[in-house]
C-alpha cells in the first residue's frame, strides 16, 4: 500500500481478484487488505477521499487466463477500501474502471484517486488499458 506525493493511493494485493461466488476467497483478501490498511497507517487516520474513481488494474500472470471484468468480485475489497478511505461508495461519488493486462505474475492494484486525477493516470498508465493483452 504506498501513498503517493500526487494524492494517488496504490493498494497491491499479491492475487487476482476471486471469481464472484467464491465468498471465502473473497472474505480472505478482505481480512489481509484490512491488515495491510492497519499496518500502513498504524499511527495515523488514513487520508479520506470524497468524490474518487476506484481503478482495479487485473495484473494476469504467465499462463493464467483472463477472466471477464463483470464475473469479479470487487464488493469484499470495495467495502474495506470505503471504510477506510471513501466518504461513500455510493455511485454519486465513486466511480469504477476496470482494466486487465498480462504481467510477471498474478496481482490486483487498486488505485484511488482524486476524480479529476482520472484523465492523467489513464496517461500514464496506458499500458494497463490500451490495446489487446496477450490472452
Amino acid at each position: 500500500m504506498e501513498l503517493l506525493e500526487n494524492g494517488w493511493l496504490a493498494v497491491t494485493l499479491e492475487a487476482v481478484l476471486p471469481r464472484r461466488g467464491d465468498g471465502d476467497r473473497s472474505r480472505f483478501l478482505a481480512h489481509s487488505l484490512r491488515a495491510a490498511i492497519r499496518q500502513a497507517f498504524p499511527d495515523q487516520l488514513p487520508p479520506k477521499f470524497h468524490i474518487c474513481v476506484l481503478a482495479y488494474e487485473h495484473i494476469y500472470g504467465p499462463g493464467r487466463r483472463f477472466l471477464d471484468h463483470d464475473n469479479m468480485e470487487l464488493k469484499h475489497c470495495q467495502d474495506v477500501l470505503e471504510a477506510a478511505f471513501l466518504t461513500n461508495d455510493t455511485s454519486a461519488l465513486c466511480s469504477a474502471f476496470q482494466c486487465s493486462h498480462r504481467g510477471e505474475r498474478n496481482a490486483t492494484r487498486i488505485w484511488v484517486l482524486p476524480a479529476e486525477a482520472f484523465p492523467r493516470w489513464l496517461e500514464t498508465h496506458r499500458e494497463s488499458w490500451a490495446g489487446p493483452p496477450e490472452t
